[in-house]
């Protein structure tokens, strides 16, 4: 299993085997013990069904966040998705806030809602996940000169960006509907986070113009802005490009295409024209780093429109 890897990286806080999750029974060291054993034996067993049968065997008093990441993923991998997240919904509450461990439950959780076809709680947890990983490993950040994920995670050992992937190939193969874009942001809204979504609009090749794929999804968009916008929030609508091309070219580029999805918009709320603003990125905030400009897989992905939305 591909993302058997993470248990063991040096990203994740240190195996400490704990009664924490059932203090009226704790973890005894003899089954502390066992538990290492166990947990040892299902990193190095290649079969999803294998490893639930061994990590089921350690006594739950010694459950932590490790081998519940472990039973969570494994399950997803057998499509046992809700006990999956069940897992690890506990695994948050024992992971320290605001750490790798934190952001890696979080993908997983993405992961787990992405096998369910439930693409917007996917993109839910997945922006928690990266809103902790830009704090830790660019703590000084300039909100207004975000340094590319991709970048921030290059040589990190971590399941996010292949979760992550997965889900921008998702949204990319099948367009956001307007009711998965409306449940993306009201959840945003009710985590008091500023509701927000990357959008694959699709634009005629190195050009502004919106194709009808990009034509269709940015009236799902406008659909689901309808409340927020008549609440009087403010949309803003940001430009990210490929890595091809110069940095001054792929910055008009974005900026050209974020002021025509704009223009979209506006035509759609013609009374609140000002309450909508556009910018562009350029290049310089990819989700994922291309091998060479040949990659055009890799380069799609990092192609799309950012919607903010602010009181």
């Amino acid at each position: 299993m591909r993302t058997l890897y993470l248990i063991s990286s040096l990203l994740l806080i240190t195996i400490s085997l704990c009664s924490c999750s059932a203090p009226a029974n704790p973890c005894s060291d003899s089954n502390k013990e066992q538990a290492e054993k166990l947990l040892n034996q299902a990193i190095d067993q290649p079969d999803s069904e294998g490893r639930v049968d061994l990590l089921k065997q350690i006594a739950p008093a010694c459950y932590d966040t490790n081998i519940l990441m472990l039973l969570g993923d494994s399950k997803i991998e057998l499509h046992h998705e809700d006990d999956a997240i069940i897992d690890l919904n506990q695994a948050l509450k024992l992971v320290k806030p605001n750490s790798i461990g934190q952001a890696e439950i979080y993908a997983l959780l993405a992961k787990a809602y992405l096998s369910l076809n439930n693409r917007p709680l996917a993109m839910a947890n997945i922006s928690k996940g990266e809103d902790i990983l830009r704090s830790l490993l660019d703590p000084k950040h300039d909100p207004k000169k975000k340094k590319s994920l991709a970048v921030l995670l290059e040589g990190q050992n971590t399941i996010f960006s292949d979760v992550l992937r997965d889900l921008t190939k998702s949204t990319l193969q099948v367009a956001l509907t307007t009711e998965e874009i409306q449940t993306k942001l009201d959840s945003d809204e009710r985590a008091e986070a500023m509701p927000k979504i990357d959008i694959p609009i699709l634009f005629a090749y190195d050009k502004a113009d919106l194709t009808q794929e990009g034509r269709d999804q940015s009236e799902k968009l406008a659909t689901a802005l309808t409340d927020f916008v008549k609440q009087g929030w403010q949309v803003y609508v940001i430009g990210h490009t490929d890595s091809k091309g110069s940095d001054a070219y792929n910055q008009t580029l974005s900026e050209q295409r974020a002021a025509t999805v704009m223009q979209f918009l506006t035509q759609r709320f013609p009374k609140q024209q000002t309450q909508f603003k556009a910018a562009g990125k350029g290049e310089t905030e990819l989700k994922f780093i291309a091998k060479n400009d040949q990659d055009e897989a890799t380069h799609r992905l990092n192609r799309r429109v950012e919607i903010n939305i602010l009181k």
